[in-house]
This record gives C-alpha cells, sequence and structure tokens, in this order.
C-alpha cells in the first residue's frame, strides 16, 4: 500500500490518479482511522460535549477554595471544563500518562491532580494516537509498503514524528514529495515561485503580465460574478483548472448557474439553519424576566414546537402587549382552547377537555409561567422537560427534513448532559449548548455538480501540477491559534520528556501548505478577495504578504506600490467598455440598454363596483382615507396587514399602551376621586404589576435605568393629568368609553380614553398620548385639521346631548393639556376651524374619497406630493402646503400622509422593494 500524508489532506479525493489501487491520499483523522483499524483500536466516537460534561464532573469532585481552577469553575463550569479538557488533551498527546508535576506551574500541577481522579472519562483523539504509537511499539510489521510526506517530518507535530518514525522502523520508506519544478519559463508567477523555492536569480515581474493577480472586489457578489465570467470564458480549458474554496461556495453557485456551469456546492456548517434554531430558542425562553423578541422568534418559526394557528394568536396578543400573563395573552390561550374545542368535534378528530387542557397549559408553561432565574437555573428535570417538547414535535417531521434530525439528536445528548446536575445555570446551559451543536450542519441538498475542474478545500491538497489555481474567498481565514504554553511550563515538561506543537513550526507548516498549493500553478494564479462578506469587511489572506515579499525580491529596485499595483486588480477595471479580460480569457459584453426614469404613478385604475361600503367606521379608518385611499383600500378593503412579529410594539408606543392600561384601571368603574400624589403612588403600584405582561423588555438586563425612567415618568404623568383635571374643575365619568355615531348610514364608533363633565355637566373627551413631542399635535389643532376630536365631540352629540363636546389631548409624557376648550382659560389654543366645522369638512372628505373609488381610481396621497416636488422643483412641505390649500379652496379636510410609518411604501412604489 502506498499512502500520501499531508496535514490539510483529509476530506481530499483518496487518490488523484484515474485508476488506482492500493493508493491513498490521508490527512491526520484519515491516517488515524487506518492505522487503528490495523490494530484492532476502533470504537463508538464520543460527543466532545459528554466528553466536557466528564471532565466537569472530575473538576467538581476534587475543587475546593484551594483549587487553581476554583474561581473560574464558580464564575463559567463548562467553559473551564472544556478548555482544561484541551490542555489535558494536548498533554495526552505529548506523552503524558497522568504523572505528577513536581515542579511544574500550579495549572500543570492541578491538571495532574484532577487525572487522577477515578471517575469516567471517554478517549479522546489524542488518546487514540497514543494508544496507536504503544501498538506500533510492539508491532513487527504493517501493510504498508510506502508514505510519501507533504510536509517535512520534522515540520508535523511531534507525535506524528514519532508515528512516523516507528513506521521507518517496521521497514516502511518513509519519503518527502518535492516541490514541484517547473519549465523554465517568463512570467510573473514563475518569478514568485523561483523565489520562493530560495533562488536569487529570477526574471523581474511586468506590468503586463496577469498570471499571478490578486482580483479585489467591493463583495463577495462581485467577485462571484468575475469568476463565473472567466470560467464561462473557455469552458474547455477549464480542466487544467483547480479552485480552493476558501469561503462558503453559495453566491458563487449562483454565479455559475447562471452562466450554466456546475455547481461547486462546498456550503459551510452553520448553527444558524432554521431547523437548528427550535432547540435554543426554546432554551431562551426558559429565563426570567421575558425577552419577547427571543419569544417572538420562537413563535416565528416555521417548524417550531406550537401550531401555526396557536403562533399566530400568541403574536397578536403580544402585538397588543408585549408581555406574558396578561389580558391579551389569556385570550389568547382561550382563543386556541376554543379552536380546540372546534377542531375536536369533527369526526376523527376528537379531543377531550381533559386533552384540551394540558396542551393549553403546556403552551402557557412552557411560553410564559415556567421559567427561572438566570443564576440559580432551571432545574435539570424542567430542562429535559423542555428537550423532550422538542424531541416529540420534529421527530414527527425528521423524515421530509434531515437536519431535524440534528435537531433531535441535540435535545437527546442535552438531555443526557443534563442527569445530576440540579439546578443549572444560564451561562452554563448555553455553554453545553453551544459545545452540542457544534459547527452546526450542513445543507443536505447542496452537493458538488460533476465538473471539468478540481475542487479542493485547502491548497494543501492540491498534491499534482495544474494549469492554474483559483483560490476562491482569498481572505484571512481566521485559523485557530495553538494553545499558549509559557516557557517555564515549556521546559517543566520537556524534563518529563513531553514535547509540545511548537507555534512557530505550526505557523510554518500551514505557510509550507499555502505555498505548496501555489507552486503547483503552471500557468496562473487567480486569487479573488471581497472587501466584505455578508455586509462585514474582511481582509486579505495572509499568504498574500509572502508573495508581495516575494515580488519585492524580484523586482528589487521597485517602489513597493508600483510592485503592488502590477499584481493586483480591481474587479471593475477588468471591464473594458466593450470586452472583459483576465488571464488569458476574454468575452464581449453587451451594454444594457439604457432605462428611462419611469414617472411617478400618483393613481390607478381600479375595478371601482368592486368596493362596497364598509359596514363600520372609526377615526383611524376615516382617517387612513383621507391620508391615502390606497393605503386604505389595501388594508381595509384587500385585508393586507404587516406580519405578527414586525407589529410587537416597542418604544414609545409599548410605554404609551402601558400608561394607558394603569390610567384605564385608575378610572375604572366605580370611579374613584383621585388626589395627584395618591394617583401618583397607585399608578407606580399599577406599574409594577403591568410591567411583565405589558413592558416585559424593560426588565431586562442592561435596562435597568431605562426601567426606572419610565416607571417615575408615568408616575409623573399620571399625576400631572390628575392635577390637571382637578385644576379645571371636572370630573371622570368614564375610561375607554365606547362612543357610537351614524354616518351616512354607516355604524361610526370609537373608544375615549376619558369622558369627563365640567361643573354644568357638559361632557369633555380627553384622548391621551405619548410621544416624545406635543408640537404635532399643537400643530394639528391649531390649523384646524384635529379630526379625531371632532369625531369624540360629534359621536358625543350624536348620542342626543345636543350640544358639540369639547374635547382635547393629553401628552402624558409631556404633562400637557391641548385643546381649544374656552375651559383651559390662556392656555387654549386658538383653532382655525371649530370641532363641528372640522367634522363636516372631514364628512364631506370621505364621501369624496369614497366616491373617486367607486368611479374606478385609486390615488396614492404620498406619491402625488412626491410627484409635485418632481415637477416643480418645491420641497416636501411646500408639496403639501399646495396640496393642503387645494383642498381647502374646495372644502375639504387635508390629512398628511403618514409615509415613513405606512407598511404598504413598497406597493404604491415609494420606497424600492428587494429584486
Amino acid at each position: 500500500m502506498h499512502l500520501t500524508f499531508g496535514m490539510y489532506l483529509d476530506g481530499s479525493r483518496w487518490s488523484d490518479k484515474q485508476a488506482s489501487m492500493g493508493e491513498l491520499q490521508l490527512g491526520p483523522k484519515g491516517m488515524q482511522d487506518l492505522l487503528a483499524t490495523r490494530f484492532g483500536l476502533g470504537g463508538p466516537v464520543v460527543n466532545s460535549a459528554e466528553r466536557i460534561n466528564q471532565y466537569l464532573k472530575r473538576l467538581e469532585a476534587c475543587d475546593d477554595k484551594g483549587m487553581w481552577f476554583h474561581s473560574s469553575l464558580s464564575a463559567d463550569a463548562w467553559s473551564t471544563a472544556k478548555q482544561m479538557l484541551a490542555w489535558r488533551d494536548e498533554l495526552i498527546e505529548a506523552g503524558w500518562e497522568g504523572q505528577q508535576f513536581e515542579s511544574g506551574s500550579t495549572g500543570l500541577r492541578a491538571l495532574a491532580k484532577v487525572e487522577r481522579v477515578d471517575m469516567p472519562l471517554a478517549l479522546g483523539r489524542e488518546d487514540r494516537l497514543r494508544q496507536i504509537l504503544r501498538e506500533l511499539k510492539q508491532a513487527r510489521s504493517v501493510a504498508i509498503e510506502r508514505i510519501s510526506l507533504q510536509e517535512p517530518i520534522e515540520l508535523l507535530p511531534p507525535v506524528w514524528q514519532k508515528i512516523f518514525n516507528q513506521l521507518r522502523r517496521l521497514d516502511v520508506k518513509i519519503e518527502l514529495v518535492a516541490m514541484v519544478a517547473h519549465e523554465p519559463r517568463s512570467s510573473n508567477l514563475a518569478s514568485i515561485q523561483t523565489v520562493m523555492t530560495g533562488e536569487v536569480d529570477t526574471e523581474p515581474i511586468s506590468a503586463n503580465d496577469d498570471s499571478l493577480v490578486l482580483i479585489k472586489a467591493v463583495d463577495e457578489w462581485e467577485a462571484a460574478e468575475s469568476l463565473a465570467i472567466w470560467l464561462a470564458a473557455d469552458d474547455g480549458a477549464n480542466s487544467e483548472v483547480t479552485i480552493v474554496c476558501g469561503t462558503d461556495t453559495d453566491v458563487l453557485d449562483q454565479a455559475l448557474s447562471r452562466y450554466g456551469l456546475p455547481q461547486l456546492g462546498c456550503a459551510q456548517s452553520s448553527r444558524w439553519r432554521a431547523s437548528l434554531q427550535v432547540l435554543p430558542l426554546v432554551l431562551a425562553n426558559a429565563w426570567k424576566p421575558v425577552d419577547i423578541k427571543r419569544l417572538v422568534e420562537l413563535l416565528s418559526l416555521s417548524m417550531a414546537p406550537i401550531s401555526w394557528n396557536a403562533a399566530r394568536k400568541l403574536l397578536r396578543a403580544l402585538s397588543k402587549e408585549p408581555g406574558v400573563g396578561g389580558e391579551a395573552w389569556n385570550e389568547a390561550l382561550q382563543f386556541i382552547a376554543d379552536d380546540c374545542l372546534e377542531v375536536g368535534s369533527k369526526p376523527g378528530k376528537a379531543r377531550t377537555d381533559a386533552e384540551i387542557f394540558k396542551f393549553i397549559g403546556e403552551l402557557d408553561e412552557y411560553l410564559a409561567t415556567d421559567r427561572y432565574f438566570p443564576d440559580s437555573g432551571i432545574p435539570e428535570d424542567k430542562l429535559r422537560q423542555r428537550c423532550q417538547w422538542v424531541i416529540d414535535w420534529l421527530g414527527r417531521q425528521a423524515e421530509r427534513d434531515p437536519i431535524l434530525k440534528d435537531a433531535v439528536s441535540h435535545a437527546q445528548v442535552m438531555q443526557k448532559l443534563s442527569a445530576g446536575k440540579g439546578k443549572i445555570p444560564r451561562i452554563t446551559l448555553e455553554r453545553m449548548h453551544d459545545s452540542v451543536i457544534g459547527v452546526g450542519s450542513s445543507t443536505p441538498d447542496t452537493f458538488e455538480q460533476a465538473a471539468d475542474w478540481q475542487v479542493v478545500d485547502h491548497p494543501g491538497q492540491i498534491t499534482k501540477p495544474t494549469g492554474t489555481v483559483v483560490w476562491w474567498g482569498f481572505i484571512d481565514p481566521l485559523a485557530e491559534i495553538p494553545v499558549f504554553w509559557s516557557e517555564s511550563e515549556r521546559n517543566s515538561l520537556r524534563s518529563f520528556g513531553l514535547e509540545m506543537d511548537d507555534p512557530i513550526i505550526y505557523r510554518s507548516r500551514e505557510a509550507r501548505a499555502w505555498k505548496a498549493g501555489l507552486m503547483q500553478a503552471e500557468d496562473h494564479a487567480l486569487m479573488f478577495c471581497p472587501g466584505q462578506i455578508n455586509g462585514e469587511i474582511v481582509y486579505h489572506h495572509p499568504f498574500w504578504d509572502e508573495i508581495h515579499n516575494a515580488a519585492l525580491k524580484a523586482q528589487s529596485d521597485m517602489e513597493e506600490d508600483e510592485v503592488i499595483a502590477f499584481l493586483t486588480r480591481e474587479e471593475k477595471d477588468l471591464h473594458n467598455e466593450d470586452r472583459w479580460q483576465l488571464a488569458g480569457r476574454a468575452t464581449l459584453l453587451q451594454k444594457a440598454k439604457k432605462t428611462e426614469q419611469m414617472p411617478l404613478e400618483t393613481e390607478y385604475a381600479i375595478p371601482g363596483d368592486t368596493v362596497a361600503l364598509p359596514k363600520s367606521l372609526s377615526f383611524t379608518q376615516m382617517s387612513t382615507m383621507l391620508s391615502c385611499p390606497m393605503k386604505w383600500a389595501l388594508q381595509y378593503h384587500a385585508g393586507l396587514r404587516v406580519a405578527d412579529t414586525l407589529s410587537v410594539p416597542t418604544g414609545n408606543q409599548m410605554i404609551g399602551s402601558l400608561c394607558h392600561r394603569i390610567i384605564e384601571k385608575l378610572y375604572q368603574e366605580p370611579v374613584r376621586a383621585w388626589t395627584p400624589d395618591k394617583a401618583e403612588a397607585e399608578a407606580l403600584s399599577l406599574y409594577d404589576s403591568l410591567v411583565v405582561p405589558m413592558a416585559s423588555e424593560l426588565l431586562l438586563d442592561g435596562k435597568e435605568l431605562e426601567h426606572k425612567r419610565t416607571r417615575a415618568a408615568i408616575g409623573d404623568a399620571v399625576k400631572h393629568l390628575v392635577d390637571a383635571i382637578a385644576r379645571l374643575g371636572l370630573v371622570v365619568e368614564k375610561s375607554e368609553e365606547r362612543l357610537k355615531g351614524d354616518m351616512n348610514g354607516i355604524p361610526f364608533s370609537g373608544f375615549a380614553d376619558l369622558v369627563l363633565r365640567d361643573s354644568e355637566g357638559n361632557p369633555f373627551v380627553l384622548d391621551l398620548k405619548w410621544s416624545g413631542s406635543s408640537r404635532y399635535k399643537k400643530d394639528e389643532i391649531a390649523e384646524g385639521t384635529a379630526l379625531q376630536l371632532a369625531a369624540y365631540a360629534w359621536m358625543i352629540q350624536s348620542t342626543g346631548s345636543g350640544s358639540w363636546a369639547n374635547s382635547g389631548y393629553f401628552m402624558l409624557a409631556q404633562g400637557e393639556l391641548l385643546s381649544d376648550s374656552l375651559l383651559l382659560g390662556d392656555e387654549a389654543l386658538v383653532s382655525e376651524y371649530s370641532l363641528e366645522k372640522i367634522w363636516e369638512k372631514g364628512a364631506e372628505s370621505w364621501n369624496q374619497c369614497f366616491q373617486t373609488l367607486r368611479n374606478g381610481r385609486l390615488d396614492a396621497s404620498g406619491m402625488h406630493e412626491l410627484r409635485i416636488c418632481q415637477e416643480e422643483g418645491l420641497r416636501l412641505d411646500q408639496a403639501r402646503l399646495k396640496v393642503k390649500s387645494e383642498h381647502e379652496e374646495r372644502g375639504l379636510l387635508y390629512q398628511r400622509p403618514v409615509c415613513g410609518f405606512c407598511d404598504f411604501s413598497v406597493l404604491c412604489g415609494l420606497r424600492r422593494g428587494s429584486a
């Protein structure tokens, strides 16, 4: 048997020959497996997380306050065990057999003490290597004739040096694969290769030579397009091309497909695939306080352990109250239970009340009530229940999605690891899961397609000459750094005969593998380096520095910047008018036809007779129609809405809803008469009880200051509100009062936040607002466009009171009452129109807008204003003043389009969507 061994050959083809028997290319893993099989040392491989767990038990067994690792173990037990196990394994690879270090560092002595603990520890890769070495020392022969080494034996890790020396003792011929020697030729590539072989006499590099170039692109998409163009330009010559996949090829594969070329299919493993997020999100929702973002993410997963219908109802509850355990949450659970009863009544789908009660109880338990403080931890039995919840749900679907099997396996391992741990703190649980999930999973439907070129994962896998080496993703690989051992520790280890892999040799071995790949190129070496990947800035591969240095030696009489310019190409510079050219390949380009700028569409023809009168109206509906008929049609007629995951309130919207609920409870029936101080105290008490179900994000780590400020701000807001009510001589009659009216035969309704009465019994309606500024509401009243206040006044008048009620806004964050009512005296705002006139104009505007729809025209008001800006050269505020003036001339009410907050701005063309 003839073997070729290289430290980077794992994952490469078994042989580069067309037909071979007894010829193998192996890396460390492959070689270890081969020798283990020869000596009957095979056996099941234990999950690395399980080994960490076993080692953690050893650490805990010998831990005390005097132990070197005590503080670390107390702070982060799992990470401490993981790191110390890595040190232990490296010592084992170096030949350590657990003996005590009499003169070593405290860390080494601690490792020795842990090693002597009589508790199970599964064999790791390093343990098996030592077993192989022991067997080799006792063996008389192995069925291996010759081994060709890609690296000199002195560059190999010490344990591999010993293994090959033992194989040489068994008459195995060990030889070094010589660096490839090319025929003399004149090119930049040849000159740099010559310098790298150690020769000094070489041809100078040239500016008009692209045999070795670094192609710099803006991002991976631009780089992929260039490589695809180059490969397609001479498809027949691709048999002499070897592609090094330095990064994921997903983007490149898409470009290759567009040019009719085979895909490389080198997808990197990822832990962020949707199916692998089920377990971490279930675990993330085991903690107090509730993190609404994590809860929304769990409910939004396409394969969460919650039915789609139940998840949607819970998401809608969170869009009303971003917390758990409140009114909206409990209503959603009741709706889910009702749905279960309805489905259970159908033949073949019967479910008992007990089963439904258990199902609803589990939902509430796993998502809301069964939560634990991160520091004290989750009980192991509760963790296993959550893992079983994931296993039961995903196990039923695993046949259709192979990655789900990985997710189920992760949950099963987590169950096993939790045994005997009592309570598991959050940091330990997260570290455990990181170890279990590892690098994640690759996409099962991504694979390499048959092609003329050769594909490798590392330049060290190129073991024979090739015409062109293409290095895709020539970026810093951020390779794992070897374990650091201090010089005193190394000296102590040497006294025991233990030789560690030297970091300098490790780097030399790595650099030699990069160089070996480049030396195999006969004609061209092309390195594609994007400036960004996934929006993140990346940097060129460190091998470029060695290439650059070799080029300087070949052209010692030239400035450094000039030499770099000879070897680099900007991707955009490869396009020379109608011709694209690089490294001996060229293709003609066709100029894209110039597209005229499309005029802004401000209206659309629709089948108007299909737009029926709404069955009911509210101020929100009416205001939407007046501000933008297109938005009204899409939202209320077509029924489009934003996804529930995007509608969960936060910031001022969330705080406003919480403050509204507090005030509603303050004035719930029977209505109490509050003093400002008592109202503030009660508001703070209500805040404490409602913050979990309505604003739980304020309780998260890092939000402590915001939480305190919000609590104080809501207390102040309530105090100022009660003070203003008392100062104006008003009495609260009802909160959240439903008001009704009839507009042109359409029922009109709305909820007034507070209905009050003055000393003469006249009604006063207050609408409560929480906003960062009160200016926009002041302007609304002053300009006579406060349609909401007019709607409240009209609905109260519609009840038969005969007079139009006073109304106003109370700006909670600012503590300001805004109204044109004479009750405010000098503080009253002057409005351009009375509430009665505003309503009259608003009703007429509604009628005209709806009639326009019925006539088959759908207006996009925001686009109309932008078109005025475009055609007349006006600013947007000037265009709005012009449109407002036109409305007033026609006796209509202007409502400004809220384009900045519209969910349909892509549909009208205001905001460009992604292609």
